[in-house]
């Protein structure tokens, strides 16, 4: 259960750190631009020949057997790597779906982009992510029948009865691009990545929040290696109020976490600011994670202006998130993660003085009108390690 929770709480973290769109049961890892080009193989310049496009997959009764796609693509210019021929054979793996002439039809699939149009271009070859739940119809380039960039590293098909032999694929979104964009990738294969990068600034501004997502990385990667972590704190922390995310890997939290307890009064602000709601939270875990035992304070007053809040609703009968979609029921959820995130983390640092206001949660989580298991069993959780602490002090 212990590991099932800090997935949980991950993930929470995760959305509280990166905006978008509500989370889906299969959301794709992102990549990023400077990951694409490092980790590919090959980078050309290429366009599919719709005829030879041929979806591959198991024999069978199985109706979700694997499946890809083997296709044919005519390069016509090499940017990174070396290639001889000029037809090369590629594999497009399961979750990117080549769609020629707008239609498509298999045993468990069925793709139609032509919206009743006669007229659909009969040759047109339009690429879909179909391995992630935020699914659309736009294709990841206008045409991929004509010449696009590719970023394809080498594996073997998945279907049995197939050669086991290496060919040029791609299995990630990221893996086509626009043809517009081959300075801007080549950027990235100059002697000076940074520098080359910066200029797309201004001279490709549909790239612009990729581009600083890169150069926020290089400077929050020289950042760490800062020894003081008073000071590493201190510079790290403009990135996390704007919220700076490298690809899923949550750099400058896990930096901020890193200079312990040096940078727990960094956060208090943040927390305590009417424009950061959204953050209070997450600088709750933050606290929790570097063992900031200075805030236990904070939590208990939150604890108690949290029961407040409760106590001045007039639920008439209903669940306190019954409203949801109201700004009640908005503040309500926040109010709601707040109490979770504050037992939590009292759990861990809390000491005696923290009792009284997880026992008010406590009892209020156990009303019909807010029942809340996790919140309750969080409870216990936190009073038994925090009376576990206390017999532990010397007497």
């Amino acid at each position: 259960m212990g590991k099932r929770r800090g997935e949980t709480l991950l993930l929470l973290v995760v959305l509280f750190a990166m905006p978008g769109p509500s989370a889906h049961a299969r959301l794709r890892v992102p990549y990023e631009d400077a990951v694409i080009v490092e980790r590919s193989e090959l980078i050309v310049v290429g366009r599919l020949k719709p005829q030879n496009v041929r979806l591959v997959e198991e024999k069978g009764p199985n109706r979700g057997a694997p499946r890809e796609f083997h296709a044919t693509l005519i390069v016509s210019q090499v940017v990174k790597g070396k290639l001889k021929e000029k037809a090369v054979p590629i594999i497009i793996h399961y979750g990117l779906t080549p769609v020629v002439g707008g239609h498509l039809e298999t045993r468990n699939t069925r793709i139609d982009l032509r919206r009743g149009r006669k007229d659909y271009p009969a040759d047109i070859v339009e690429i879909l992510d179909t391995g992630n739940s935020c699914r659309s119809d736009k294709p990841l380039v206008e045409d991929a029948g004509k010449d696009n960039l590719w970023f394809l590293r080498t594996s073997r098909s998945r279907i049995s009865g197939q050669p086991k032999v290496d060919f040029y694929s791609i299995r990630d979104p990221e893996e086509v691009q626009p043809l517009a964009l081959k300075a801007y990738f080549q950027s990235y294969l100059a002697k000076d990545p940074e520098k080359a990068v910066a200029e797309h600034l201004t001279k490709t501004p549909q790239v612009k929040a990729r581009v600083q997502r890169y150069l926020d990385h290089l400077e929050v990667q020289r950042i760490l290696k800062i020894t003081d972590p008073l000071a590493r704190g201190k510079k790290l922390l403009p990135f996390y109020l704007k919220r700076a995310r490298w690809g899923m890997t949550l750099e400058v939290r896990k930096g901020i976490i890193q200079c312990g307890e040096a940078a727990g009064g960094l956060l208090r602000p943040v927390f305590e600011h009417p424009k950061h709601p959204w953050m209070r939270g997450d600088v709750i875990l933050l606290w929790r994670a570097m063992g900031y035992k200075a805030c236990e304070p904070l939590l208990i007053e939150l604890l108690k202006d949290n029961e407040k809040y409760w106590a001045s609703l007039d639920l008439k009968g209903g669940k306190w998130n019954a409203d949801s979609d109201s700004d009640r029921g908005k503040r309500s959820r926040e109010v709601h993660l707040e109490t979770y995130y504050s037992v939590h983390a009292l759990g861990k640092i809390g000491t005696g003085r923290a009792r009284e206001a997880i026992l008010l949660a406590r009892q209020r989580w156990m009303r019909p009108n807010f029942d809340s298991k996790q919140i309750v069993e969080e409870c216990g959780k936190a009073l038994a390690s925090i009376d576990r602490r206390c017999q532990e002090l010397p007497r």
